[in-house]
């Protein structure tokens, strides 16, 4: 899949912004944890308030289903 391979390449994937993993290794499902977000977001100072509980881990974790389309 062409946009795995640019993504596998962009600045943010090398950066550790987010990684992508392969479920079952299947290129229509994707699971990605996002380890930074913009530091001026309301997001970013909710996961602030979060960042010394104990049962969190230090990223969101977001899967991304496709849909298998035939051409």
């Amino acid at each position: 899949m062409k946009e795995l391979r640019e993504i596998y390449r962009s600045d943010s994937y090398k950066q550790g912004i987010f990684t992508v993993e392969l479920q079952n290794d299947s290129l229509y499902n994707w699971k990605v944890k996002l380890y930074k977000v913009d530091e001026d977001s309301g997001l970013h100072k909710d996961l602030q308030e979060l960042t010394n509980h104990p049962k969190l881990e230090d990223h969101l974790g977001l899967q991304f289903l496709f849909k298998v389309s035939c051409y």
